[in-house]
């Protein structure tokens, strides 16, 4: 087979600006014999949990063919690409298969050979450490609108048929954002569990809400117990297989100035902890974050996960002070192991400039300064004054299917939507057509 046509380029996009060739048709080629793409390093012990794979190397001989002052000019050009800090190299197998893209950094220069420069050929051997993984064209899923809400438009965005051959880093975009918000985003391959509060077994003070178009799936539960504890409880939903969640619970105080409490209890991992509900200046549903739980995989050495009956989880609340109730419309537990991002994303207090962008690429929340889509010229700068950050944002897995798990925290009402923009670039490990 063939060497792949090598190219220096501005960087990995479907138009690239082409800096150097490498092609055997010009004055400048590669030794196809020589090329080699090299495998990435794994850099942790085989069995270690979180171990990445470190740089490849790319190895190939430039040959140069010409006049004296032909092959000057053409190893200087070569010269100034290997010298610079890093830079993008697109691979071109063959017509039809789209380049892929891989960044390369600076290491050790060879010596240029000049055995057959009396025939006019100069040869100089190129090693370059690169990225473990090559890049395809960038791709842009479609628009996907959540909500705080388990039905419906809810909370979740579900990407099967991701490209490429490992995790890559997802850009995601949306236009709706409020000053001083946080947005909790969570990028798992399980699916988020959720029980409604209408579907509990209810106790001490508590009794049902139906029809009513604020609680997601339009029913809940209030509880009106001053000075006593009120109780709810369901068994774990089946989908909770094992391995580490947060509970989030959606609730509403009808009086900004009471003050309520709960706790959580049956679970493996809740010790009953007392949670002081935040005082919003607000009578809206908002986002509480009841804390991380171990759920025990069900499993017994290699045999088939059983199905034996489910614990029973209990969702406990008192009103410590003021008068009015307390509205639970729904629990989710949202997984977030070791395979799973999570992160929680402060907005800055200054009149926004959308959309917001999640750039996972840099691992960082910023504004780009457009009214459509980051990726085109004019949005290029970003505003990043102001924003904080918790945890890492999402990757795209591909072979499996991703959840996003969008919420804005503070106080949301179910028809507050946001529009979610999804772009990544896969990696491959080999060189080879992207379609795949």
């Amino acid at each position: 087979m063939a060497s792949p046509a090598l190219s220096f380029v501005t960087g990995p996009n479907a138009t690239p600006t082409v800096t150097l060739a490498l092609n055997p048709d010009d004055s400048n080629y590669v030794d196809a014999e020589n090329f080699s793409l090299g495998a990435p390093v794994f850099e942790a012990a085989p069995d270690s949990v979180g171990g990445v794979d470190g740089f490849r190397t790319v190895s190939f001989t430039v040959v140069v063919r010409g006049s004296w002052s032909v092959a000057a000019a053409a190893m200087q050009n070569v010269a100034r690409h290997l010298l610079q800090p890093r830079n993008w190299l697109m691979l071109s197998p063959s017509s039809p298969a789209k380049p892929m893209f891989l960044q390369t950094y600076r290491t050790q220069q060879e010596a240029l050979a000049w055995d057959d420069a009396d025939l006019g050929v100069w040869t100089l051997p190129v090693s370059l450490a690169a990225d473990a993984y090559l890049l395809g064209d960038r791709v842009d899923l479609a628009s996907h609108t959540v909500a705080n809400a388990v039905s419906g438009t809810d909370m979740v965005q579900s990407v099967s048929g991701v490209k490429g051959d490992a995790p890559t880093p997802a850009v995601i975009w949306t236009p709706d954002v409020d000053a001083a918000e946080q947005v909790l985003i969570v990028g798992s391959t399980t699916q988020p569990a959720v029980v409604e509060a209408e579907s509990m077994t209810l106790a001490f003070g508590t009794s049902l809400v139906s029809a009513d178009t604020t609680f997601s799936n339009s029913g809940g539960v209030v509880t009106s117990a001053g000075g006593n504890t009120t109780q709810v409880s369901a068994p774990l939903p089946s989908n909770v297989t094992g391995g580490t969640y947060q509970l989030w619970l959606r609730l509403k105080k009808s009086s900004t100035s009471s003050v309520w409490s709960g706790s959580v209890s049956g679970i493996t991992g809740f010790a009953n902890d007392v949670l002081n509900f935040p005082t919003l200046g607000t009578t809206e549903f908002q986002m509480v974050n009841m804390g991380t739980v171990e759920i025990p995989e069900r499993q017994v050495g290699y045999a088939d996960p059983l199905a034996p009956a489910l614990p029973t989880f209990t969702f406990s609340s008192t009103r410590t002070s003021g008068t009015g109730t307390l509205s639970v419309d729904y629990f989710v537990f949202i997984p977030v192991d070791d395979e799973t991002t999570t992160a929680v994303v402060t907005v800055p207090s200054v009149t926004p400039t959308p959309p917001l962008v999640l750039d996972a690429r840099q691992n960082q929340a910023y504004y780009a300064p457009s009214t459509g889509s980051p990726f085109i010229a004019a949005a290029r700068a970003s505003a990043i004054a102001g924003f904080t950050q918790d945890g890492a944002l999402p990757s795209m897995v591909p072979g499996v299917t991703n959840y996003l798990t969008y919420l804005r925290l503070g106080a949301v009402p179910l028809t507050k939507t946001s529009v979610l923009n999804v772009s990544y670039w896969p990696r491959y490990l080999h060189l080879r057509p992207d379609a795949t």
